[in-house]
């Protein structure tokens, strides 16, 4: 017994919805859902690895664009931040304390506002 001709009914009629024919696929729930760039779970999330891999990439460019004098410092702690606040949205704690080891953030940098980090210079890790 198919539960698409189920779904596809029930959408079409309450919710004035339709599908892709092609796009429909029904899966256990424990291989989980692919849904903006996160994996979900029944009872958890983690970020899909194509995403973690883009973010940590532009992170490095990020870097790199910091070190050369081509980003201001509020940018890029504004984008260091930006990514954390993405990561708590999951589970993602290795991956939280790498970009902190690897990046230079820590909790009193990214506690405060950007503008005082800038103010007051609280940017721990030193950049050659």
């Amino acid at each position: 017994m198919s539960l698409i001709p189920q779904v596809v009914a029930f959408l079409a009629e309450r919710l004035k919805l339709d599908l892709h024919e092609r796009k429909i696929t029904i899966r256990p729930a424990w291989q989980g859902v692919d849904f903006l760039g996160f994996v979900v779970f029944p009872h958890h999330t983690v970020i899909r690895s194509r995403t973690r891999k883009r973010m940590l990439r532009r992170l490095t460019a990020s870097e790199q664009l910091y070190e050369n004098g081509a980003i201001t410092t509020k940018l890029y702690l504004a984008s260091l931040q930006s990514y954390r606040g993405i990561l708590t949205h999951c589970r993602a704690r290795r991956l939280l304390r790498y970009i902190d080891a690897t990046f230079g953030c820590d909790a009193v940098t990214l506690s405060n506002s950007v503008d005082q980090a800038v103010e007051y210079g609280t940017v721990q890790k030193e950049f050659q």
